[in-house]
């Protein structure tokens, strides 16, 4: 499996601008950003740790004091005349002394009134109320009907309207059986102490989102309740342009939550503002620092630049580039490296392409004897058929080989021409025609007039005729053989078809795939030689081509070179 490497390739310069740039202006910014975020992780952590410690207090301390309160009140009951007119000064005071022991116990002051059964204030911790204000008490307070509905338990309720105040109601039973109304008023500002905090606002809620908070937070709505916003919300939350972690707890009384919210808006437009102006910092000595990183990765790397233009000079092939580095001894020793390497390589490439040639002569001399044994064997077994039927065809059989022996013989060169070697192929085929007689063998030689002068190999042609005959007539009972040639472009193309059925698809793929070999692994001797030859001569993209169409076609693809291109 190949494995390649996708990433794209950039010069030495730009990888050193870009290590340069990443090592210290792009860290440096990473580093500013994880820095900045884990800033804000960790007061947002904090801040969040906070936000529920106060709450948690804030809780505890509430429920405190009302559960303290609600024992006040149930207290009252060891009274052996609640409703009593003109009630004792001594009674008074008790009652007032265990209300401020409550007061000081919660931090938390509450006003007493004493309503009786037709919710009229009789007692109060005030001082003394006007009718006008006991008609208010008794119709506009809610607490008085919520206790009056629900008299076997504590009632708290907060106030409507722009006086916010916690109400707490019980009724209470003297010794008696009598029946009176308690109340206990807390002002909504005598919350600002237990819910002050630090950057936590604090709100009290009851069902219907009615709150009491400091005035300063300002996280109700017009009518006095709690933002919707911030209604049975958790989490962080953004909230009419503003920041919040909003966080919520039921107090143990139902109905009744405590909302605690922190204010991230401003610490959110500082954190956005240092990174704005971070980045903004970062861009301008980016920018300059880039120039100038480029000037110096220019500098640095200017020998590289030499280097690799002498190794592209090479590899088109300018062997006579020379490297002159003189900037420090480590370049200098390369340069003078890279200049022997080339005049050893020049020296070994001229030895081995005389080798080469070599080689490749000797290598188409075999191939060529070969052809002559083949064909010479291939003839007198022809001959020795045809002998024993006549004497006098005999005799023009072995006059026609005297004449291809003789041609072979005494032209020494390696080429002649395609008209003078088809001449002799001719003489083949006539022997050819004799052996099997002239109804059942047949031929045709068509030669282009402008491919008649063209110079080829010595009896190339041969044996693709010889391979015609022998596998023209598995499956026929007579064979017809064209040859031809033709040009097209720059190339020549000889070709040998014959009309039979061809070769099977399997014996001509392994005979096709065995070409490419350096040494011939099938016992089709005479295809491999005639494109070994081909190739040792002329080069990649000459040789043979083999493709059944009505038979077998072999077609042989050779330059057009003429006498005087040879010499």
């Amino acid at each position: 499996m190949k494995i390649q490497n996708t990433t794209v390739t950039r010069s030495f310069k730009e990888n050193l601008k870009n290590i340069i740039l990443h090592e210290s202006f792009i860290r440096a910014l990473g580093l500013e950003i994880m820095g900045v975020f884990l800033v804000v992780c960790m007061g947002l952590l904090w801040g969040i740790y906070k936000n529920h410690t106060v709450n948690s207090n804030v809780k505890t301390n509430l429920n405190k004091a009302i559960s303290s309160y609600d024992k006040f009140l149930l207290s009252l009951e060891e009274t052996e005349n609640i409703l009593l007119a003109d009630v004792s000064t001594v009674w008074q005071h008790t009652i007032l002394t265990n209300l401020y022991k409550v007061y000081f116990e919660t931090g938390l002051t509450a006003d007493i009134y004493m309503l009786d059964g037709n919710k009229n204030v009789y007692v109060g911790n005030v001082t003394p109320i006007s009718e006008e204000e006991n008609n208010i008490i008794s119709r506009q307070w809610n607490i008085v009907e919520l206790t009056e509905a629900h008299p076997d338990k504590l009632n708290i309720y907060i106030s409507k309207g722009k006086e916010k105040a916690v109400f707490l109601g019980r009724a209470v039973k003297d010794r008696g059986g009598r029946t009176a109304y308690a109340i206990l008023r807390i002002n909504a500002n005598r919350f600002n102490s237990l819910f002050s905090s630090d950057r936590v606002r604090v709100a009290l809620t009851q069902k219907d989102y009615w709150a009491i908070m400091p005035e300063i937070y300002r996280l109700t709505d017009n009518i006095g309740k709690l933002n919707e916003d911030f209604r049975d919300r958790q989490g962080l939350r953004l909230i009419e342009n503003g920041f919040y972690y909003v966080y919520n707890e039921r107090l143990d009384y139902e109905g009744f939550s405590i909302y605690t919210i922190s204010d991230y808006t401003v610490a959110a437009k500082v954190i956005i503002s240092i990174l704005i102006s971070s980045v903004l910092v970062f861009i301008i000595i980016f920018t300059f620092g880039s120039v100038g990183i480029d000037r110096a990765a220019r500098k640095s790397t200017k020998d590289i630049s030499l280097l690799n233009d002498a190794f592209l000079s090479v590899s088109s092939g300018d062997l006579d580039t020379n490297l002159e580095i003189h900037s420090s001894i480590e370049f200098e020793n390369i340069g003078k490296c890279f200049n022997e390497m080339l005049c050893n390589l020049k020296r070994h490439m001229k030895m081995n392409k005389e080798l080469a040639e070599e080689v490749a002569y000797e290598q188409v001399k075999q191939l060529a004897s070969q052809f002559k044994s083949h064909f010479l064997f291939n003839t007198l077994d022809n001959i020795r058929h045809i002998c024993r039927i006549s004497p006098e065809i005999t005799e023009h059989m072995v006059l026609a080989l005297s004449e291809i022996l003789r041609y072979n013989a005494s032209n020494q060169n390696e080429k002649v021409s395609i008209k003078e070697d088809l001449k002799y192929i001719k003489r083949y085929l006539e022997i050819m025609s004799i052996r099997y007689g002239e109804d059942v063998f047949t031929y045709d030689i068509d030669i282009a007039k402008e491919a008649s002068e063209c110079q080829v190999l010595k009896l190339l042609i041969q044996p693709l005729v010889e391979n015609a005959v022998k596998y023209g007539f598995a499956d026929n009972e007579s064979l017809h053989i064209s040859i031809k040639t033709e040009k097209k472009g720059n190339d020549i193309y000889l070709s040998c078809e014959d009309n039979g059925q061809g070769m099977k698809k399997e014996t001509l793929d392994n005979i096709i795939e065995n070409l490419s070999n350096t040494e011939n692994k099938t016992p089709h001797l005479g295809l491999y030689n005639v494109h070994r030859r081909v190739y040792l001569t002329y080069g990649q993209g000459y040789g043979l081509i083999l493709e059944n169409i009505s038979g077998l076609k072999a077609s042989i693809k050779i330059p057009f070179e003429m006498e005087s291109e040879n010499e």
